[in-house]
C-alpha cells in the first residue's frame, strides 16, 4: 500500500510538469508511456527553435531525462509545419 501511495500522483506530476515546458505557438499531438521508464512526445509546430527550446526546458526538468529527437516536415493546410517526435526518460 505505501508503494502505490508513493507513485499515485506521479503521472499527474509528469503532465504538470510537461505543461510547464510547453512554449507558446509548439502543440502536443501524442503522449505515450513506451514501456519502462521511457515516453514519447509528439507534436507540431512552426520553427526547429520552438522545438529546441521544449528539449532544452525538458532537459532542465527534475522529471524527464535523456531526451532525444526526431524532426521531419510537414504542411497543415497548406503551411509549412515541422511534425516532431521526442522520446525520453522519467526520473522516478
Amino acid at each position: 500500500i505505501s508503494n502505490l501511495d508513493k507513485t499515485r500522483l506521479w503521472r499527474v506530476k509528469l503532465v504538470d510538469e510537461l505543461s510547464k515546458c510547453v512554449p507558446d505557438h509548439l502543440w502536443l499531438t501524442n503522449y505515450e508511456e513506451t514501456g519502462g521508464d521511457k515516453i514519447a512526445i509528439e507534436g507540431v509546430t512552426f520553427s526547429n527553435l520552438l522545438v529546441a527550446d521544449f528539449m532544452s526546458r525538458l532537459e532542465a526538468s527534475p522529471l524527464y531525462g535523456n531526451v532525444d529527437l526526431v524532426v521531419e516536415k510537414g504542411t497543415i493546410d497548406q503551411r509549412n509545419v515541422v511534425k516532431f517526435k521526442i522520446t525520453a526518460s522519467m526520473t522516478l
